[in-house]
Order: structure tokens, then sequence, then C-alpha cells
């Protein structure tokens, strides 16, 4: 009885979705001829437009996505041992660490892009900014978890030695 009922529901629900989204079935008569000639122009691939179009496209796209990581990394790993509980005791710098870690993650990629279009026009910097602004969060999060997860056993080794806090951090905390 249950699962007849929950059929039932879901048949109504999509009826009425199509209903309310208005589908125009005409445009969906020709659509498999419609999708066969847009793969016939697709295939075989005209490789004359590679050079002057296509490469340096993918060039660009893959120094955005680099640039974007690096931007992202400089500004994550300080922000990290910030945010890690037991590497900085302010109260207050880590709220703020975690706080931006969270913001960042928490707004799509897509929003960002659309903020740096709308600041600095379309290009390749609006997606340097939306791709590192991103991956902060992120890479913040893992790094910050990373060293919150250090063993205590070298940093209290190099402590007892009386190592510099600059060697604390290199050979004791870092992941």
């Amino acid at each position: 009885m249950g699962r007849a009922v929950f059929y039932i529901i879901t048949v109504v629900a999509f009826i009425w979705a199509l209903k309310k989204i208005e589908v125009i079935p005409e445009f969906l008569y020709d659509a498999p001829e419609q999708t066969a000639d847009l793969f016939k122009r697709m295939w075989p691939f005209d490789w004359k437009f590679y050079p002057e179009n296509i490469h340096p496209a993918l060039i660009e796209t893959f120094h955005i996505a680099t640039l974007g990581t690096i931007i992202s990394l400089l500004i994550a790993v300080p922000l990290a041992f910030l945010a890690a509980r037991n590497f900085t005791s302010s109260k207050t710098l880590n709220w703020t660490a975690q706080f931006i870690f969270v913001s960042t993650r928490s707004v799509n990629s897509l929003i960002w892009a659309l903020l740096f279009v709308a600041i600095f026009g379309p290009g390749a910097l609006a997606g340097v900014l939306s791709i590192a602004f991103r991956s902060i969060g992120f890479v913040g999060k893992l790094f910050c978890e990373a060293i919150e997860e250090a063993d205590r056993g070298p940093i209290e080794a190099l402590t007892s030695c009386g190592a510099p806090r600059s060697m604390l951090l290199v050979k004791g905390y870092w992941p």
C-alpha cells in the first residue's frame, strides 16, 4: 500500500512539474535530429582551429588555475597556522582564521567569479581571484587539520633541546 501511494505521488508530482514549466512538445519532436546534427558537425574535429583559437585558450586556462592555486596557498598556509589551536594560543586569531576559511569555502566558485567579473570585468584576473578565494577555505582547512594532528613527540623533543620557534614550525608542525 505504501509503495503504491509513493509511486502515485511521484507520477502526479512529475506531471504537475511538466505542466508548471510549460514544456512545448513541438520543440521536443525534432530534438533527436538536432542532437545528431550537432554531433555530426562536431566530428571529425577540425584541427585548423586548434593553433590559433583553442591552444591559447587552453594555456590561459592552465595559467589561471595554477596562479589561483598558488595565491590560495600563499594566503591559506599562514592562516592555517593561525587557525591551528595547538600552534596559536590567541582565541581571537583562531576564530578569525576559522571564519575566513568557512566564509571563503561556503561561497561557490561561480558566485566568486560573478563578483570579480563585476569588479574587474571579464578576464583572467577574475578567474584567478575566484579560484584563489574558493581554494583558500579548502586548502586552509586541510593544512589546519594537519597541523592540529601533528605528533607532539617531535615538538616536545625540539622544545626540550631549545630549538627556535622557526625550527619547531618546520620540523615539528609542518605537515
